[in-house]
């Protein structure tokens, strides 16, 4: 195994082989391993700088720099909706759930921050995930995205990848705010790439009690067969800015501005 990282070498070392199956399984492990260590960080992970650039070219980069992130994550979060429905028709059935299968609901009941304790499932936690877990239109990501970071040049957003405005409140925790005084009770948080601030912002968006109202138009409308909309959607994020409906009609001016809509 010439050319084999130590570490490898002495996993590999370790691991009987006793059949094909257990040889395809560990070197697919193997690969795996590989492949994470030493696959080179994505450009998208990182913001660019986009002061140098002219408005209207700061904001074709900065909508082409964010749609495949807004992508990805949007991915993850159909796919975990797909999860949690095929455990409610395998429910239905009168199927158990496989140790993996519980396992995996386990992880997203507790990302999505639903009580799990002395709950049933069908009646409780599925339909709690079933609420939480949901995509964002692009519109909205993009345009409270451009509107929290001042389309990606804002210090928050250069130096610690933070795109929304989200913020943080342990000790010593992101950046702290300029003009918030000697002891401000939160700072903004940081992130290691973009795509985990896009992740956070669903995340927020999906679990705060401050957002119940935005997770129960959404639902609605789902119910309802129509499309979500970020201009309609909006109009339940009055919270996400101490300027209420200012911020609200500003987000949504936006959004009809530059278009963005048709496409969510």
């Amino acid at each position: 195994m010439a050319g084999t990282p130590e570490f490898l070498r002495a996993l590999t070392s370790r691991i009987q082989v006793v059949n094909l199956p257990d040889l395809a399984v560990l070197l697919c492990a193997v690969a795996t391993l590989a492949a994470l260590i030493y696959l080179p960080q994505r450009a998208a992970d990182q913001l660019p700088d986009l002061r140098p650039l002219d408005a209207q070219e700061r904001k074709e980069e900065f909508f082409e720099f964010l749609d495949p992130i807004i992508e990805d994550v949007t991915a993850d979060i159909i796919e975990q909706r797909e999860f949690v429905a095929s455990i409610a028709d395998e429910l239905e059935a009168g199927e158990d759930l496989s140790w993996f299968t519980q396992r995996r609901l386990d992880e997203l009941a507790e990302y999505y921050e639903v009580e799990t304790e002395d709950a049933d499932i069908e009646s409780e936690i599925l339909p709690t995930l079933q609420r939480r877990i949901g995509v964002v239109p692009r519109s909205l990501v993009l345009i409270q995205a451009a509107k929290e970071s001042g389309w990606g040049t804002s210090r928050f957003a250069l130096t610690g990848n933070n795109l929304f405005g989200q913020r943080c409140y342990a000790e010593d925790c992101g950046i702290e705010p300029a003009g918030a005084g000697p002891d401000p009770n939160f700072n903004v948080a940081t992130f290691s790439s973009v795509e985990d601030a896009v992740a956070s912002y669903f995340r927020n968006l999906n679990t705060h009690p401050q957002y119940q109202e935005f997770r129960r138009t959404r639902q609605s409308l789902r119910r309802s067969g129509n499309e979500l909309r970020g201009t309609v959607l909006a109009d339940s994020l009055l919270d996400y800015s101490e300027r209420g409906a200012d911020y609200v009609a500003e987000i949504k001016a936006m959004i009809e501005q530059n278009s963005l809509e048709p496409d969510d």
